[in-house]
């Protein structure tokens, strides 16, 4: 039952962690084609 909860557990870590990556990049993304439109 233990191992379990804690499998559920790191399952949705590393969704919680793939979900913030993709963010991150896709925010770097936008910054860096906004400065490149920008400096152009």
């Amino acid at each position: 039952m233990m191992c379990a909860m804690d499998m559920k557990g790191t399952v949705w870590l590393i969704y919680l962690f793939k979900l913030f990556a993709y963010f991150i990049l896709t925010l770097i993304l936008i910054l860096t084609h906004h400065l490149a439109t920008k400096h152009t």
